[in-house]
């Protein structure tokens, strides 16, 4: 088994391919991205020895993926790179949006596909799918209809069409699995990702802070979580459908959380009316909450808890510190 992993030295793609390692412990792993893995990246796949593997990728270089395949020759691929852009991004740069996020697909999937090797893809997609409307009733499954509206929803929506659709027309077993929102070790800004998460802005603060007291709610997951929803869908197995949402399956409200740092000592204070917040938080924070029935029927997928994962995050914090 060789698992090519793209964007493996972002934060959840470095969880990937430490998760492929564990749960795949005869498999060759090759982590793919644009810039060599930092340090702590390095450092988490160290004990999986020369089983992982680093290359230099733009997945939106038609070549260098070509070249990249060749040398993997991969039975297995997860594409997760992506640019996760600004709207300062998406105003003034779409074309490298579109070029990484839409383009890179297609080249690393029709690629992929023309490998003799070749048994399952995997695309990471995201709930940016959903768009900015956050006022549902109910948890959102994968029927529901997409309605992205900015550039990083539009173009992930189109990845998994382009997903699909080739290996319906290549007899390739294919899947596509969107994301809630993602928290967990190694998180960190980089060139194609300019904004951590909340949990990581609470968790990396090394000062006391005023946060914003409205409460917004998101479906978190961990992502060693993520990584194991996706070891799952790699298995030797006929995949019953071609799309998984992938989330912790409840709301979580950010009051809840702030509550878990404050009960662990962090000095974390609510503003006040009128007092200014070091985090604000509000409305267009929100995300609809996913159901997940279909990534746990299809494999062994159970999400921690919030309280479970911040708790395992404050701890590595203070362990690193």
């Amino acid at each position: 088994m060789r698992i090519l992993v793209t964007g493996a030295a972002g934060f959840v793609g470095g969880h990937i391919a430490r998760g492929l390692a564990q749960a795949y412990p005869d498999a060759r792993l090759i982590a793919a991205d644009l810039s060599a893995p930092p340090q702590d990246i390095l450092a988490c796949w160290h004990p999986y020895g020369g089983r992982i593997t680093t290359c230099l990728l733009d997945v939106a270089d038609r070549g260098a993926v070509e070249d990249c395949m060749v040398g993997a020759e991969p039975t297995h691929v997860v594409h997760a790179a992506a640019v996760t852009p600004t709207a300062e991004q998406e105003r003034d740069a779409p074309g490298r949006i579109i070029e990484v996020n839409i383009g890179g697909t297609l080249a690393v999937l029709d690629t992929a596909m023309r490998m003799p090797g070749i048994r399952r893809i995997v695309t990471v997609s995201s709930g940016a799918v959903f768009g900015r409307f956050q006022t549902l009733a109910e948890p959102v499954d994968e029927d529901a209809p997409a309605v992205p509206d900015m550039l990083y929803g539009i173009t992930k929506l189109a990845s998994e069409g382009i997903t699909s659709r080739l290996g319906a027309l290549r007899g390739i077993s294919t899947a596509s699995i969107r994301l809630g929102s993602v928290y967990g070790d190694l998180e960190r800004t980089t060139a194609t990702r300019h904004r951590t998460s909340l949990v990581h802005r609470l968790a990396s603060a090394t000062s006391p802070l005023v946060v914003s007291s409205r409460d917004i709610v998101r479906d978190w997951v961990h992502a060693d979580d993520v990584a194991a929803a996706v070891a799952g869908l790699l298995a030797d197995r006929p995949l019953r459908w071609n799309l998984y949402h992938v989330g912790g399956g409840e709301g979580v409200g950010w009051r809840r959380i702030v509550e878990i740092f404050r009960r662990a000592g962090r000095p974390v204070a609510w503003s006040g009316v009128g007092m200014p917040a070091d985090i604000e938080v509000g409305e267009q924070d929100a995300r609809p909450v996913f159901c997940i029935d279909r990534i746990r029927a299809e494999t062994a997928f159970r999400p921690r808890s919030i309280e479970a994962g911040v708790m395992g995050l404050i701890e590595q914090t203070k362990a690193s510190a």
